[in-house]
Order: C-alpha cells, then structure tokens, then sequence
C-alpha cells in the first residue's frame, strides 16, 4: 500500500513552524496508520533536522530525505541529493539497516 498525506495533511493545516508540524505530522500518522511499518519520504526545505529527529524518534520509522543541499545536517536514516557535484546523484545512507 502507497499513500501520501502530503495533501490531505496540508489541505486543512496550515503550515506554522517545525515543532508544530512535527507535532500534527505524528498525531495525523499515529491516528491513521498505527499498525504500519512504513518509510517518511521527506521533501519540503521547511522541515529540518529537528523536525526529522522528533517525527523519527516518536514514530519509529525510516526516514528518507530529498535534498538540494550538500551543507545541511540530517536525522534521516538516508539522504537523496539528485543535484550533487558529483556526475551521477548521491545516494547517502547515514544508519545501517
């Protein structure tokens, strides 16, 4: 099963700062699918280390971050960066399954 929450979750909530998006984020994922095993692809410059910390830490999942950006610190278990200097994007896994 594939779903995203990205627009019902936005559709109604908007979008006030990481702590309390981190806050409705879990709320949202513990109330609708507390049974799954499942991976957050996270893809939006807002959310940042603090936000990856607290959602991955509280909800027990593997967390995957898309990004642009070479400089900045992450929680996820990887990090996909397609514009990277390198010839081909880079693909970085920060935890050992």
């Amino acid at each position: 099963m594939f779903e995203s929450l990205f627009s019902y979750f936005y559709e109604e909530l908007a979008f006030k700062d990481e702590k309390k998006d981190a806050e409705k984020f879990i709320a949202l994922v513990r109330k609708k699918y507390r049974n799954y095993n499942f991976i957050i692809i996270k893809d939006d410059y807002r959310l940042k280390y603090n936000w990856e910390k607290t959602v991955k830490n509280k909800i027990n999942s593997r967390m995957v971050a898309l990004t642009d950006f070479e400089n900045l610190i992450h929680y996820s278990d990887t990090i996909i960066n397609p514009k990277t200097n390198l010839k081909r994007a880079a693909v970085i896994t920060l935890t050992s399954s």
